[in-house]
């Protein structure tokens, strides 16, 4: 085995799996302005953001798809939620 490939040889975590999806996420929203979103029917995440991030997890060690999902569906879910407090907070200022 070469070198470089040992270094490839990794046990990917779901930790490190949230955190791949977050800063994904980020990236997504922020520099390219696209919806971060994940269809998960069936099983399949049939979404540009959802490929764009198996492609990158999966260059690193190949996960099942299922373990993106939930990572997408639950960081989905957290900004969802920080937008609704933050809309709650704005309105709550303007009373």
């Amino acid at each position: 085995m070469k070198e470089y490939e040992a270094l490839l040889v990794c046990n990917v975590t779901d930790y490190t799996i949230e955190c791949v999806v977050r800063r994904s996420a980020d990236f997504w929203g922020d520099h390219l302005n696209r919806k971060f979103t994940v269809d998960y029917h069936k099983g399949a995440g049939l979404t540009p953001a959802f490929l764009f991030v198996q492609k990158l997890i999966n260059e690193i060690e190949l996960i099942a798809d299922n373990k993106i999902i939930n990572a997408m569906r639950s960081e989905i879910a957290l900004r969802n939620k920080d937008k609704m407090l933050r809309n709650k907070m704005v309105t709550d200022s303007q009373e």
